[in-house]
């Protein structure tokens, strides 16, 4: 992987076997593959041609997204399907990366399958109590649980979407192989319990749509002990995270099924809750040695425009298409209301979001949507303009995320709430200074800067990256001579007036729906401390993927959170290794930055991803007084210390 426009050249047969190849790119239009010129594509049929291109996010750290694009040509040769059954206005297109990873044959598929760490991953329906004893998985029944089941995710459950994206998914034509132990209890002569081992596919992080699959193998308890299921190899459904699932049914025995045998022949003594048990050990679910998948879904939206002409080069149509995400869409409906109330800003978001007629999923942080909201008289505004206005208000940011899992959404950010890239560290005198934070600690994607060339790198700074003075207007609750609410802008100016002595105004305004003074102060000071250090964003800074790469696991994992639509926002990067030419102020080698939008292309199947960033200090959570280490005292930190320049600092 490079970050500027030479080609490095790996040599195939150093180091390691590859992991990887770079991940590819696909088209997808209605949920449907576009041809690309994959092998046994009919020719004649209208294909994508290799000029794709992403632009997403925003400029800077101060304004709102812009809609996400996407573009791309179409080739559409005389005698085959014409491209005008499948490209339409409004028809959805989705580009997804796609990657195949290659695990060693006997590495698990599952987390802790022999149960050395505990119940791990492991949950049941509900009856179905779970514990480990000597490394086996108990399985005891609930009084009257006649049957149940008992899943074995791939990864831990989580809400968070993107929670698996590190997870290998099945892909085409694969042969996996998985098994169990499965030891029953019941030493009854009748069949009186039961287990069926099976596969659970997952499209969900959260386990809310798993689905089993027919069964790999049963056992019953006319023999009791440990009964081996398997390994047995199957082929799986395509594009699903895999795990498994033992099915118990029934539990046990009813009193019936005693056929008038005496207690007392029943073996030592069991109790009846024993009769019950079943208990799991050594699970098997291994990949195929052709490879599992990792994907991420980059863009999600829907035509927008299309541009036929005839070219005599290609001898066919070639068609000019372009996308444009969910917002586009947004900014397309006008909303028109009777006089809004003042009420939080979640509920205004809502309300938009409904009166715009749009079927749109969204997320708010908690400290945005808790914000009070002004009295407002809408009439025949765009959607989008709306949303944008709370997302300014709030300091916050709009964007139109995307997901394999919950495919498009909006997303409200609060950016305080970003890993702070900055921390106070004491030095061996007992000083305590601001220093650059383990990359490890706060999920930052390391890239070294050795080989930045002079261009098309550009360091960049503007009022919107160092004001001294941040005017923040809201709207006071007031009403008219006839008592209807009728608010009154008012302005809070906070100012660094001693920069403003050294070299004058450079002033910033932003305009707000907040109905509080003390909301808007609060709004000025985050934005000030925000903008007053002196702060580079980078743009132009590229990562090149050729035919000649290879990419290990971690190289992999950065590719496709970069790629992805709703991982690569915000990110947390840490460039390293700045050359000396850089202007980085404080002489660091290391420059935290946040990834605030970027301009991806495939060409020929492979990914170039132009990074746009904003700087990673006095951004993101701070810490609190009572957070500092016990013993620290003000006057141990550096003197040079500005008080402001303690925003966006953790510990």
């Amino acid at each position: 992987m490079t970050l500027d426009g030479e080609v490095e050249y790996a040599d195939p047969f150093a180091g390691e076997l590859p992991v990887t190849d770079p991940p590819t790119c696909s088209l997808w239009i209605n949920g449907v593959r576009f041809a690309d010129g994959q092998p046994g594509e009919d020719e004649l049929e209208p294909v994508a041609l290799t000029d794709l291109r992403i632009a997403w996010g925003r400029a800077n750290a101060i304004d709102q997204p812009t809609p996400s694009t996407a573009t791309f040509s179409v080739q559409d040769l005389a005698g085959g399907g014409s491209f005008l059954e499948k490209l339409k206005i409004g028809a959805r297109v989705d580009v997804r990366a796609d990657a195949v990873i290659y695990p060693a044959p006997d590495q698990p598929m599952l987390p802790d399958p022999g149960f050395s760490a505990g119940v791990g991953a492991s949950y049941a329906t509900a009856g179905l109590g779970l514990a480990v004893a000597s490394g086996v998985l108990v399985v005891t029944p609930g009084a009257g649980v006649r049957y149940g089941t008992v899943y074995f995710p791939p990864a831990p459950l989580s809400s968070n979407a993107s929670a698996w994206n590190a997870v290998p998914r099945s892909k085409p034509g694969q042969t996996w192989r998985a098994g169990a132990t499965i030891i029953t209890t019941s030493d009854l002569g009748t069949i009186v319990q039961a287990a069926t081992l099976r596969v659970a596919y997952y499209r969900n992080p959260n386990g809310s749509d798993v689905m089993l699959s027919d069964p790999l193998g049963r056992v019953t308890a006319a023999t009791p002990g440990a009964n081996v299921v398997g390994p047995v190899d199957w082929l799986p459904l395509d594009d699903y995270w895999i795990g498994l699932a033992v099915e118990i049914n029934p539990t046990g025995p009813r009193w019936q099924d005693l056929d008038g045998r005496a207690w007392s022949s029943l073996g030592a003594a069991p109790t009846w809750a024993d009769l019950s048990i079943v208990r799991i050990d050594d699970l098997v679910l291994l990949a195929p040695a052709s490879g599992v998948n990792r994907a991420g879904l980059v863009f999600s939206g829907l035509i927008t425009d299309l541009d036929a002409s005839y070219s005599l080069n290609l001898g066919g149509t070639l068609v000019k298409v372009i996308a444009q995400d969910w917002t586009a869409d947004l900014g397309n409906r006008n909303v028109g209301d009777v006089p809004w109330l003042a009420e939080s800003l979640s509920a205004r978001f809502a309300k938009i979001i409904t009166l715009a007629g749009q079927q749109t999923t969204y997320t708010i942080d908690p400290a945005p949507a808790a914000l009070g909201v002004t009295w407002r008289d809408v009439d025949s505004t765009p959607a989008l303009d709306l949303l944008h206005e709370l997302g300014r208000s709030a300091g916050g940011v709009l964007w139109s995320a995307t997901n394999l899992v919950t495919g498009p959404y909006l997303w409200l950010e609060d950016v305080e709430t970003r890993p702070a890239l900055l921390k106070l560290k004491e030095d061996a005198g007992g000083i305590v200074h601001i220093v650059t934070a383990d990359p490890a600690t706060v999920d930052a994607i390391e890239l070294s800067a050795c080989s930045v060339a002079l261009e098309p790198v550009h360091w960049v700074q503007t009022t919107a990256d160092d004001a001294t003075r941040v005017v923040v207007t809201w709207q006071e609750q007031t009403l008219d001579n006839d008592g209807n609410p009728r608010p009154t802008a008012r302005e809070v100016s906070l100012a660094d007036t001693t920069a403003e002595v050294a070299s004058g105004v450079r002033r910033v305004g932003v305009s707000t729906q907040l109905r509080t003074s003390v909301d808007g102060t609060n709004l000025a000071t985050r934005l000030l401390a925000r903008l007053r250090t002196p702060a580079w964003r980078i743009t132009g800074l590229e990562i090149r993927l050729n035919q000649y790469e290879r990419l290990d696991a971690d190289g992999l994992t950065k590719i496709l959170t970069l790629l992805d639509g709703t991982t690569r926002i915000g990110q947390a990067i840490m460039l390293t290794d700045l050359p000396a030419w850089s202007p980085v102020a404080d002489g660091r080698s290391t420059l935290p930055l946040y990834l605030e939008g970027g301009r991806f292309s495939s060409v020929d199947g492979y990914w170039t991803l132009e990074l746009v960033t904003s700087s990673g200090g006095n951004s993101g959570s701070s810490v609190r007084w009572n957070q500092l280490l016990a013993g620290w005292q003000w006057q141990e930190f550096d003197p040079e210390i500005a008080w402001y320049e303690l925003t966006g600092v953790g510990v």
